[in-house]
């Protein structure tokens, strides 16, 4: 594989969807220096993230890892063949034509009011946790297309654990294998300036997401929503918590 083709390609078709280097990364649950290192040809995108990678930037995998947009052709046989069928070809067209004419327009119109419908709903829920080892507080709302998760509080119920203290920690959300955004770098030099415990962490930590879905809401709902958060202590040591959390629609 050619790593500089391959980052070519990943840096053309981000910039033709109008995509930042940071916003290509959230999509599939990276940094945005990860997504830089592609483009630069100096890294290649995991193997995990290559299908979802792919979808985003419109090609198929084959073609993402060959660095080349493959051009469909239609071959002569087939030219041939719809030359010399062109009278029933016609014949077929003009009543496909009239079926198109008369369709159209309603599907059109019946579309219309689905998505005006559904873009001026508001689905709210509460995200829940049936684990003692913590406690949430927080909410997911949808608005057509966009989606806002809201953590006000996470309260870890361990004594010990909450007085163990840590120098860094990062964490992202995702629901079933996909990653909806990710904060943070365990290994980040200077991300909080001093040493805390995980008990002034949680007092402090909220989440204001806010963006565009990729995904289907009802998805979401069905395979629930996690929060992954790693921390670090002072002794390097990494520490892993996985909040799994449901959603409960708010009744109106």
């Amino acid at each position: 594989m050619d790593n500089k083709k391959i980052g070519d390609l990943i840096s053309k078709l981000r910039k033709e969807k109008g995509l930042t280097q940071q916003a290509l990364g959230d999509l599939v649950g990276v940094g945005s220096g990860a997504v830089s290192k592609w483009e630069r040809g100096l890294t290649l995108p995991d193997i995990g993230i290559i299908n979802e990678l792919s979808q985003i930037l419109g090609i198929s995998s084959d073609e993402l890892l060959s660095g080349e947009i493959k051009e469909q052709s239609t071959s002569e046989d087939n030219i041939t063949k719809e030359y010399n069928n062109s009278k029933e070809n016609k014949i077929n067209k003009f009543n496909l034509k009239e079926i198109l004419l008369i369709s159209i327009p309603l599907i059109l119109i019946i579309t219309s009011v689905f998505i005006i419908y559904n873009h001026n709903k508001t689905y709210a829920y509460n995200l829940l946790t049936a684990s003692e080892e913590y406690y949430v507080e927080g909410k997911a709302i949808f608005h057509g297309d966009k989606i806002s998760i809201l953590v006000n509080k996470i309260e870890f119920m361990d004594k010990e654990f909450n007085s163990t203290i840590i120098k860094n920690y990062e964490y992202n959300i995702s629901s079933g294998n996909n990653y909806l955004f990710n904060y943070g770098y365990l290994y980040l030099i200077n991300q909080i300036e001093k040493e805390q415990t995980i008990k002034e962490f949680s007092n402090n930590f909220t989440i204001n997401y806010n963006s565009q879905s990729k995904f289907i809401r009802n998805k979401i709902i069905k395979e629930n929503i996690v929060i992954n958060i790693k921390f670090l202590d002072k002794n390097n040591k990494e520490i892993v918590k996985k909040i799994e959390l449901s959603l409960e629609s708010i009744k109106k």
